[in-house]
């Protein structure tokens, strides 16, 4: 095709380069094209909420269980990570697979706490959903004012 019926084909439709570029199988299908790695970091769907007197953080964990599941509390940094592990089913070698949509793998998520909620976290799994519920404090805690020398 010459420059000038690439040309004319993008005035008539000036976003087709665009739209084209997101056909690419990279956009189309990552859980083929990533490492198994990378593919379950955003499949945790975490929802935060907040009352007058507790943080609400809920997970959507699919399929595991409390087993799976690790919850860690870092006082120091005011960090909560939650970590788990999926486990893939065991494929028959005379099976013909046509489809494979759902991935195993581990994850990590970890979320920073206000200073004004206790570290102490009461945690619930019930039906593929992780509920964790912190305490909010009276108050925040002190902030430290460094002097430089």
């Amino acid at each position: 095709m010459s420059d000038k019926q690439v040309s004319q084909q993008q005035s008539q439709q000036p976003l087709s380069w665009f739209n084209s570029f997101f056909n690419d199988p990279f956009f189309r299908t990552p859980n083929t094209m990533w490492p198994e790695s990378m593919r379950n970091l955003s499949q945790v769907k975490t929802d935060i909420s907040e009352t007058d007197k507790e943080l609400r953080i809920t997970c959507e964990v699919p399929g595991l269980d409390k087993k799976d599941l690790k919850i860690e509390v870092d006082d120091e940094h005011r960090t909560l990570t939650i970590s788990g592990e999926s486990k893939s089913e065991k494929k028959e070698d005379n099976e013909k697979w046509h489809m494979v949509e759902r991935s195993s793998g581990s994850f990590t998520r970890t979320f920073r706490l206000p200073t004004n909620v206790s570290t102490d976290v009461k945690a619930k799994l019930e039906d593929g959903v992780l509920r964790m519920v912190l305490a909010k404090t009276e108050k925040a805690l002190p902030k430290k004012t460094i002097t430089v020398e």
